[in-house]
């Protein structure tokens, strides 16, 4: 699991329980946010700013998991205290070790995916059938409390999916903790 933070069962059964019960005091169900309600979030919360030049889709067009037809829009995180709070210390450590390497930059993709790499840059495209209903997402910069968000504003939670055993449930749990919205003191 991505966003799971211990291996053993014991200890990890007791913080689920522990993380349930926060999430029953938060919100019981949740409806996946609005591509609209995202991008409030993402421009107060990151100061994320919108991309909409001609190299907006730099980097995704030869993604295979990408459905660049699909992006209803897209942002960059860039302000460095902002992404210094986001990133974790093994996500800082990669990108020293990435820093300290020298890369040949021939084009703006090399510029930007060199950017991305070093943590200097992420970037989100939100991807919706209609322009509203978040469809699926695309990160480019490795950011775990930046996933956990995305996860958790493009996930709808019914009452059928709460349960406590279930590892897609667990994994919300953990991602609401990355992203701030519970505890997990």
């Amino acid at each position: 699991m991505y966003f799971r933070r211990y291996d053993e069962d014991d200890k990890q059964l007791e913080r689920v329980n522990g993380l349930f019960e926060k999430f029953k005091e938060f919100n019981t169900t949740s409806k996946a946010f609005s591509v609209q309600e995202i991008e409030g979030i993402f421009k107060n919360k990151y100061l994320a700013k919108e991309i909409v030049n001609d190299n907006t889709y730099l980097g995704l067009i030869d993604d295979p998991m990408v459905d660049v037809s699909k992006i209803a829009k897209m942002y960059k995180i860039s302000d460095s205290n902002i992404l210094n709070d986001l990133y974790t210390d093994e996500e800082k450590q990669t990108q020293r070790v990435l820093t300290s390497e020298e890369f040949i930059v021939e084009t703006e993709n090399d510029l930007l995916s060199m950017n991305i790499l070093q943590g200097k840059l992420l970037r989100i495209a939100l991807e919706s059938e209609d322009n509203n209903t978040l469809s699926g997402y695309t990160q480019q910069g490795e950011c775990k409390k930046i996933a956990a968000e995305l996860f958790v504003l493009g996930t709808t939670v019914t009452k059928e999916d709460i349960n406590v055993k279930d590892e897609w449930f667990q994994e919300y749990l953990e991602a609401l903790v990355l992203a701030g919205y519970i505890s997990d003191n």
